[in-house]
């Protein structure tokens, strides 16, 4: 995929013409295959912090700062889904940003949201107050 990488960014332009195109290869797996690990913007200027929308939910994400791009994606249907589960107190251990807390805190009673990160702890203040 390296060797195809300016390839895939100038296809991106040409078809999606975006503000920014960013890099997020970190995992560990590059070591292995001798390949570097490399984060920031391949394309445009660092767009910085971004809010999002996710079925009526709001975030801030930081696609070049952070842990991984912040959006994670691929839980957003685990998300949508254990809102629909949830009532009464919740418990949302590791909330990061807090996704998964502001989800569930449409239909449960009281959640508390906790991380042992203190970054990620004031980015899910700020997700909250941008939630109500």
């Amino acid at each position: 995929m390296d060797a195809l990488k300016q390839m895939w960014i100038e296809l991106l332009v040409e078809r999606y013409n975006p503000r920014a195109i960013v890099e997020r290869n970190e995992a560990r797996v590059r070591d292995l295959e001798g390949l570097p690990r490399t984060t920031g913007v391949v394309y445009g200027s660092d767009p910085g912090e971004l809010v999002v929308e996710e079925s009526e939910i709001r975030l801030t994400v930081n696609l070049v700062e952070g842990q991984k791009t912040g959006a994670f994606l691929d839980q957003r249907e685990n998300r949508v889904a254990a809102r629909s589960y949830s009532r009464g107190r919740v418990l949302d251990t590791f909330t990061y940003q807090g996704a998964f807390a502001l989800h569930l805190a449409r239909a449960a009673e009281n959640v508390i949201a906790v991380d042992v990160s203190a970054p990620a702890i004031g980015a899910a203040r700020i997700n909250a107050e941008l939630n109500g």
